[in-house]
């Protein structure tokens, strides 16, 4: 499997993860309803968007399978935060569930550490939704709790828990 950097053709195979991944990531956690309404084409069009208007401080790696097949992908930056500035933040790890577990979410993760190392960044944020088993991931990889705030996805209330790395090495 490749770690590389994502490319303009790369949207659509980054918004079937997108999708699938939040699919069975979200179950029992976002209403039923609004994971079946959720469309790659939609998600396609956002990662079409977001590839082609990527400034130098951002970035979005994927990895990729020798027959091309996008598993899983990661989209870093400066934090977007007003309650936790002058960080980086992770905005997206998405993996398939069917290549979860096998050390790529952390190398994805690695790859936005060194990126937003490159623009003076020392620590990096993450916004995980509360009952994501992925709370476990980041805490393995060194991640602390530092707050939480209210969302809503679909209509409905979820808290979002903050995790932040206070180096940027795994």
């Amino acid at each position: 499997m490749q770690i590389r950097k994502a490319m303009a053709g790369d949207a659509p195979g980054i918004a079937r993860v997108h999708v699938d991944s939040w699919r069975t990531t979200y179950q029992g956690i976002v209403s039923d309803t609004y994971l079946s309404g959720l469309s790659v084409q939609a998600r396609q069009n956002m990662w079409e968007h977001a590839i082609g208007h990527l400034t130098d401080d951002k970035c979005i790696y994927v990895a990729v399978r020798d027959t091309g097949e996008i598993t899983g992908f990661a989209m870093g930056g400066p934090s977007r935060s007003e309650q936790f500035p002058k960080r980086a933040e992770l905005y997206a790890l998405y993996l398939l569930s069917t290549v979860q577990g096998q050390g790529l979410g952390s190398k994805l993760v690695s790859h936005v550490m060194e990126h937003s190392k490159s623009f003076g960044h020392t620590n990096m944020l993450v916004w995980v939704l509360k009952g994501n088993r992925a709370l476990q991931f980041y805490r393995r990889t060194g991640a602390i709790i530092v707050g939480e705030k209210e969302i809503e996805i679909g209509g409905e209330p979820h808290t979002e828990i903050a995790m932040e790395w206070g180096q940027l090495s795994l």
